[in-house]
C-alpha cells in the first residue's frame, strides 16, 4: 500500500483498538530524522525503524569526505526540521 493512500484510509477509518505497528526501513543516517517525522505525521501509530548494514558511517566518519558530508547534511536537516522545517515535495507537471 502506498503511504498516501494509507493516510486516507487511516483519516477516514475509526480508531483502531490497538496502535498499528509499522516498519520503516531507511539509510542508517535518516533513522532518527525519518522516525520523528513519521511520528508528527501519523499520530498514535507505533514506528519500528531499522536500516540495512551497509551504508553505516564509519567510526571515524570525519576522516572520510563522503561520511562527512553526509553527517553533516543529515545534521542541518535534523536541526531544520526541529525548528519547525517542512520539506515539500513538488508535484509532477503534467
Amino acid at each position: 500500500m502506498a503511504f498516501s493512500e494509507f493516510l486516507k484510509q487511516r483519516k477516514t477509518a475509526n480508531p483502531p483498538e490497538e496502535p498499528i505497528r509499522i516498519i520503516l526501513v531507511t539509510s542508517p543516517y535518516h533513522t532518527r530524522r525519518a522516525k520523528m517525522i513519521f511520528e508528527d505525521t501519523i499520530p498514535g501509530t507505533r514506528f519500528m525503524v531499522t536500516s540495512p548494514p551497509e551504508d553505516r558511517l564509519g567510526v571515524q566518519w570525519w576522516r572520510d569526505q563522503r561520511s562527512t558530508q553526509i553527517a553533516v547534511s543529515e545534521s542541518f536537516k535534523f536541526v531544520f526540521y526541529l525548528l519547525g522545517g517542512r520539506f515539500q515535495s513538488r508535484a509532477a507537471n503534467p
